[in-house]
């Protein structure tokens, strides 16, 4: 299912997306946004989308539960296929999730959405 708040005089539909790199105690955050987005009374057809990697087993369910539509996607590149030095020599031990982080560049691939915000869930 989908969370929708709205419709759009094109019927073009939108998305609000989030990444999910790995397992663990995000629903907390996933609902939060899902609320927030449904307060804002938008006028737009929105659906809730989950970029998720293939390693996100036990996450997906709540997800669902919530109103996301599950994308996986692997990560577009790895790190060691990165060509610049310094990045490729830093970017494992950055942030919270290291090169997944680049999970994120998948948004550019949900081309059924007239648009996409690509949200993290503690925004």
């Amino acid at each position: 299912s989908s969370t929708s708040t709205g419709t759009l005089k094109e019927g073009k539909r939108m998305a609000v997306a989030i990444t999910v790199t790995k397992d663990g105690p995000y629903l907390d955050g996933a609902a939060v946004l899902i609320q927030s987005v449904i307060d804002s009374q938008s006028k737009f057809a929105l659906d809730m989308v989950a970029i998720v990697h293939p390693g996100v087993v036990t996450t997906r369910p709540g997800l669902r539960k919530l109103g996301f539509r599950i994308h996986e996607f692997k990560p577009p590149i790895r790190s060691e296929e990165i060509k610049g030095k310094h990045l490729r020599e830093t970017i494992d031990k950055s942030g919270c999730c290291g090169a997944l982080e680049l999970l994120k560049i998948c948004a550019w691939k949900l081309d059924m959405y007239y648009r996409v915000l690509l949200l993290d869930m503690d925004s």
